[in-house]
């Protein structure tokens, strides 16, 4: 995975394993799940009652980026069917690569005064 920090300061405390990247152990997100055909960007963020939360709308009130999650869009490779076509060609199938999570970013942003959960 490529971090990036994006300003000075205390960050919030993240783990991956495998897919899945927590956050102060209290959000925990398959990467993999959010994944598509063009590139995902996801937020997390503290909301008015400093609890995080992922992928804001402006219809709520969040105050606080703590990052942002690049998540590039999926990979695909042709695999053999094992069949033939009318014409002896052999039929292929598009498949998605598995995500490799070293082409995943972080983008960490500093915490707020006075939070509370943990910071790095």
């Amino acid at each position: 995975m490529k971090i990036v920090e994006q300003n000075e300061g205390q960050k919030i405390q993240y783990r991956i394993k495998g897919n899945v990247l927590s956050f102060d152990e209290a959000i925990s997100i398959n990467l993999s799940r959010y994944q598509k055909d063009e590139e995902v960007l996801l937020d997390l963020c503290l909301d008015n009652d400093n609890q995080l939360v992922v992928s804001p709308s402006t219809k709520s009130n969040y105050l606080w980026y703590l990052a942002n999650i690049k998540i590039p869009s999926k990979d695909y490779e042709y695999v053999d069917t094992g069949k033939q076509n009318e014409d002896g060609s052999k039929v292929l199938t598009r498949v998605a690569k598995p995500l490799n999570v070293e082409d995943v970013t972080l983008i960490l942003w500093s915490l707020p005064i006075g939070y509370l959960g943990g910071a790095l």
